[in-house]
Parts: structure tokens; C-alpha cells; sequence
């Protein structure tokens, strides 16, 4: 299965210098645990519930920018890679969020290690079948 058969939706995003209040009511709104941190068009991070956790563990207000706390830096993915390549590109990278990009480097979607290791689980499962 290609990476770009996991993309559901458009990526939920949030730019840099929004609150985290701000942040956290998109994801509840959106129904999502991360959001992509866009700036200038471009995807420089993640912003996590991880992050929101974090950040109120390190009384850290919710009035702060989004940029303050989110984890920096994003790693990409082309759509028609495998999703074992995805798993053990997130693995290598130790993180739980790939930002998935078309064949000329346009962002199409984000997949989480949640979503790739489901996927992985369902193919081994119908192959198992045979």
C-alpha cells in the first residue's frame, strides 16, 4: 500500500504565531491530535497534543505562540512510497508524524505512526488470509 492511499483529508494547520489556545481549539474543532505549523506556506513543524501536555506541565501559558512549543522541523514522504518505508522512516527519525508531499514536492497530506502501523496490520492480516 502507497503512503498517499492513507491521506483522508487536507492537513489540519496552524500558523507559527497562534496561540496555543488558539491551536488546541482547531484540533478540538477538527477533531485531530496534531496539526501542521505552516509559515509562509511552508510546513516548519508539528504542533502535538504531546505539546499542549508539555507545555501546561511547564507552566507555560496558553496564551504563548504555537512556535514556543511545537516540535521544530518537519520530514517528508512522497506519496507513492510504501508504508513499510513510512514506519521505518519515523522510526529511524523518532517521531509519529510524516508530512506526505506529491511528485513535485507539494505538501498533500500528513500520516501519523498510528495510521501507517494500522495500515501495515491490515495488509499482513489479508495476506494472511491466503
Amino acid at each position: 500500500m502507497d503512503v498517499g492511499e492513507l491521506i483522508k483529508r487536507e492537513p489540519v494547520k496552524v500558523a507559527p504565531d497562534s496561540s496555543i489556545r488558539e491551536a488546541c481549539v482547531i484540533m478540538k474543532r477538527e477533531g485531530v491530535g496534531s496539526l501542521l505549523v505552516e509559515s509562509g506556506g511552508n510546513p516548519v513543524g508539528f504542533f502535538t497534543e504531546r505539546d499542549v501536555i508539555n507545555a501546561i506541565a511547564n507552566g507555560i501559558s496558553l496564551d504563548e505562540k504555537v512556535s514556543s512549543v511545537m516540535t521544530q522541523g518537519v520530514v517528508t514522504i512522497q506519496a507513492d512510497k510504501d508504508v513499510s518505508e513510512a514506519i521505518l522512516l519515523m522510526n529511524n527519525e523518532g517521531i509519529r508524524h510524516l508530512v506526505v508531499v506529491d511528485g513535485q514536492g507539494k505538501v498533500i497530506g500528513v500520516i501519523s505512526m498510528r495510521e501507517a502501523a494500522w495500515a501495515l496490520n491490515s495488509m499482513t492480516l489479508d495476506s494472511s488470509v491466503w
